[in-house]
């Protein structure tokens, strides 16, 4: 093991950097259940009417409404009051974009399937006009299963960072990380983990990364350079 290991899981996420992100806005119940899931309720600073679950969450600001009173409504004057409003293309939800503002946040998970969901397209566009800085946007749209592990792992990304080290320094690592290493042998390395904290993506990210790590001859012959002119570099 000779050459040093930064592996994204997954490689690429969704256009922005967990490392950066501090303040997630959740616009869908099932977003906010997967953002607390994964260790990041501390940075979910507002949810929808709908997120009642994890129950640490209901206490949150609540940022996304119904327009529409359906408490007092019947299922007939539902159906016939959203119908109306998407024909004459007006939403379904309010946004409260002055507590949006204050917020400011890095990141929004939201969808784009059914405008009857969620905000979605149109709504979040004009939504990022009104903020005073422009966040990531999370489109949480699966159509199968992979689709919806791949929004978790975009979600919970963990960067891991490998080093060899000298004989005798031993596994510095911590948590899971420690526990993949040992199980594959390894006595002498050094790490870090940028990113989420949550067990699971960080033992994914950590055998993605020893899946990629090269040998200095792999290296060589990568670069089109001899054995020497790497360790030379």
């Amino acid at each position: 093991m000779q050459d040093c290991a930064k592996i994204d899981d997954p490689s690429f996420h969704g256009g922005f950097d967990m490392n950066d992100i501090r303040r997630i806005v959740s616009f869908l119940p099932s977003a906010t259940e997967m953002a607390c899931a994964l260790g990041l309720s501390d940075q979910l600073l507002g949810i929808t009417h709908e997120c009642d679950y994890p129950p640490q969450v209901r206490d949150k600001p609540v940022v996304v409404r119904n327009v529409l009173p359906i408490e007092s409504m019947s299922q007939a004057e539902i159906d016939v009051a959203v119908t109306q409003r998407l024909r004459n293309g007006q939403s379904l939800y309010r946004v409260e974009e002055a507590l949006m503002q204050d917020i400011a946040p890095d990141l929004i998970l939201t969808q784009d399937l059914c405008q009857v969901c969620a905000p979605s397209g149109n709504e979040v566009t004009q939504l990022l006009q009104s903020l005073p800085s422009k966040p990531e946007i999370l489109w949480l749209t699966p159509k199968n299963i992979e689709q919806i592990f791949g929004n978790l792992r975009d979600l919970g990304a963990a960067t891991i960072l490998l080093k060899p080290a000298a004989p005798g320094t031993g596994v510095i690592a911590g948590g899971s990380m420690r526990a993949v290493l040992e199980l594959a042998g390894i006595h002498d390395i050094l790490t870090k983990c940028l990113g989420t904290n949550n067990p699971i993506n960080v033992v994914m990210a950590t055998i993605s990364a020893l899946k990629s790590l090269r040998t200095v001859e792999q290296v060589a012959a990568m670069r089109g350079k001899t054995v020497r002119e790497i360790y030379t570099a």
